[in-house]
């Protein structure tokens, strides 16, 4: 897929995502999908190094990068805005 249809892609999405989900449920459903990621990070865990695959894959490597990141600045508290603007692939 390219930048151009991954781009396009995750504007649907996030778009579909804005008409279907009440405001008042966006945190909920964010951390539903964090808490998912961490499972499946985990798990992926048990079956390859991540190391490895991160080395491997760039694309790969950012979003581990950016889940836990994220629950670092959650255990470390802090307090602030945290930029979720989407790369593209030449940018990471």
């Amino acid at each position: 897929m390219s930048d151009q249809e991954a781009s396009e892609l995750f504007i649907r999405r996030v778009s579909w995502l804005k008409k279907n989900l009440s405001y008042d449920e966006i945190y909920e459903f964010a951390e539903q999908a964090l808490t998912c990621a961490d499972f499946f990070l985990g798990k992926w865990n048990e079956w390859e190094d991540i190391a490895d695959e991160v080395n491997k894959n760039t694309t790969a490597g950012q979003w581990i990068k950016n889940l836990v990141g994220l629950r670092i600045l959650e255990k470390k508290g802090y307090e602030g805005r945290v930029n979720v603007v989407m790369k593209t692939k030449k940018e990471i």
